[in-house]
């Protein structure tokens, strides 16, 4: 199913979501969106410029903007910016995801958590390309100084992870 709406929570095999602002949603987990089960979810669409753009969102523990339980997450040319996740457990500043990952041309700039992975936490396997991570900070490991992700796995191709505070 395709998806243009905040606060999303979101139990299908696939769903796409794409030309939204998800700005200053809070929830307990994934503060705009929470993706159940064996999901593959899509957020924007490759070949455009910035199709979502997560703001301000925010969750007491895991995945300020996104949260997933399982599956697969796809990420083009979305921008996350100032996602917060509040508590020492969980993380993912931005995103929190039980599974695959994989950013394309995305900004993940200014997302902050208590926890690990001031930007991405993943519990498998990411592949990062031409994206840009910027600012991330953990209050644990994975902050700005450890490339913005806690990550078990990752291949990381042209993007840039400038040093930061």
């Amino acid at each position: 199913s395709d998806v243009c709406s905040s606060d999303l929570v979101l139990d299908s095999p696939s769903a796409r979501v794409y030309c939204g602002d998800f700005l200053s949603n809070e929830a307990a987990e994934g503060g705009a969106i929470y993706a159940l089960g064996d999901t593959t979810l899509t957020i924007g669409s490759d070949g455009s410029l910035f199709d979502s753009l997560f703001s301000g969102n925010s969750a007491n523990s895991a995945g300020g903007a996104i949260r997933t339980t399982n599956g697969k997450l796809e990420i083009f040319n979305a921008s996350f910016d100032g996602n917060v996740t509040a508590a020492a457990s969980g993380g993912g500043g931005a995103i929190y995801a039980f599974g695959l990952v994989e950013a394309t041309d995305s900004s993940f700039v200014g997302n902050s958590t208590g926890s690990v992975g001031g930007a991405i936490t993943t519990s498998d396997y990411a592949t990062l390309t031409r994206s840009l991570f910027s600012d991330n900070q953990s209050g644990q490991h994975g902050g700005a100084d450890r490339k913005s992700t806690r990550l078990n796995s990752s291949h990381v191709s042209e993007s840039r992870m400038p040093s930061s505070a």
